[in-house]
């Protein structure tokens, strides 16, 4: 008995030694050498497909954000916010473009408190509040935004944009009544020669009761606790002698496509799907979160002959991208020859986007 004490002892200790020596810093300073691969099996996926309604009134082309919540989503495109159910069916567009007290712009961001079932629109100048049935709400003073989420109490979550390096903060909490209760320092400051917009797929994003930032330029991944309003460190990346600096911020332009830098994260509870933009080429990786190891990701799905990536999450464990009705017609001879659902092969290039919803289970 004491030596089975003894062995389970040893045993311990070293995978606890194995845990404790990753401490967050993820080493990706030669990506090339990353090439195990990852696929939607080996994440324990299930697949499922979602085709939006397609109506004159809901006809969408490129999705800029989608929002998940238990009875809907939330796509903003092309200037206008549409909301379908989850079984892809048309229920409504929410606000109304034009310069009127309770109509926007131009789009720049949105976001959703389910919660309290509200939709929040931001423009330029102001950010517009709807409830689930499209009834407009209220009207909030906020100049240009950028990015920003709403948190479960009701506060927003904004970052702010940085292009002339002299931004004050990276991150602000304010309540609805317009009272700041917190705000981040930005440490980024640079004198650009030019301006010019790097590439961010997204800022902010919510897992479980936190939210998951990024600021721009920056290889730091924070977690944002909206209850306490703390920023506290997550992990980061090492790219070596690739990484941004402040002279390749002063210099702008061609300076981004000489240097590697993360412009989208996604995660689930056990891994991290990153978008890389590695000296101007855009790649994607997956990363193990306990072990801060490297994978390509595999993830195509073979009935549609499409490599899936995340591109928003829900909750934990949910997962999802979108396909174009287009890229499905034009390989329809190849496509009916499957077992792919039946409602995909009626598709044509006229037709809404296709969801495509994959469930983790880690």
């Amino acid at each position: 008995m004491k030596i089975i004490t003894y062995i389970f002892g040893i045993l311990l200790f070293f995978a606890c030694s194995q845990q404790d020596s990753y401490d967050g810093r993820i080493t990706l300073k030669n990506l090339e050498n990353c090439k195990d691969s990852l696929t939607l099996t080996d994440i324990n996926a299930r697949i499922s497909f979602v085709p939006l309604e397609s109506r004159k009134e809901c006809l969408i082309g490129n999705i800029q954000k989608l929002v998940l919540s238990s009875e809907y989503f939330f796509i903003w495109s092309k200037n206008v916010v549409y909301q379908f159910l989850r079984n892809g069916t048309f229920v409504r567009c929410i606000g109304n473009y034009g310069r009127g007290p309770e109509e926007y712009l131009d789009i720049y961001d949105i976001a959703v408190n389910e919660k309290q079932e509200k939709v929040f629109i931001a423009d330029e100048q102001k950010v517009l509040d709807f409830n689930f049935a499209g009834e407009y709400c209220s009207t909030y003073q906020a100049k240009f935004w950028w990015k920003f989420e709403v948190s479960d109490e009701g506060n927003f979550l904004i970052n702010p944009i940085i292009i002339f390096g002299n931004e004050p903060n990276k991150l602000i909490v304010r309540d609805m009544k317009g009272d700041t209760l917190a705000m981040f320092n930005n440490a980024i400051r640079f004198e650009p020669k030019n301006i010019s917009m790097w590439p961010q797929l997204k800022s902010l994003s919510r897992l479980e009761n936190m939210f998951i930032f990024h600021q721009q330029f920056c290889d730091t991944i924070f977690t944002l606790n909206p209850v306490d309003r703390s920023l506290t460190y997550r992990y980061s990346f090492d790219f070596g002698d690739f990484k941004i600096t402040e002279q390749t911020l002063n210099e702008g332009g061609e300076a981004h496509n000489k240097v590697i830098s993360v412009t989208g994260i996604t995660e689930d509870l056990k891994y991290i799907y990153v978008d890389i933009r590695n000296r101007g080429k855009q790649l994607r990786y997956v990363i193990e979160k306990h072990t801060g190891k490297c994978h390509l990701p595999c993830f195509k799905i073979p009935e549609l002959q499409y490599n899936f990536w995340p591109k928003w999450q829900y909750h934990d464990n949910i997962l999802i991208d979108y396909i174009s009705a287009s890229y499905l017609a034009e390989r329809n001879d190849s496509l009916s020859k499957t077992n792919i659902d039946s409602r995909l092969k009626k598709l044509d290039e006229n037709s809404n986007p296709v969801l495509i919803i994959v469930e983790t289970h880690n």
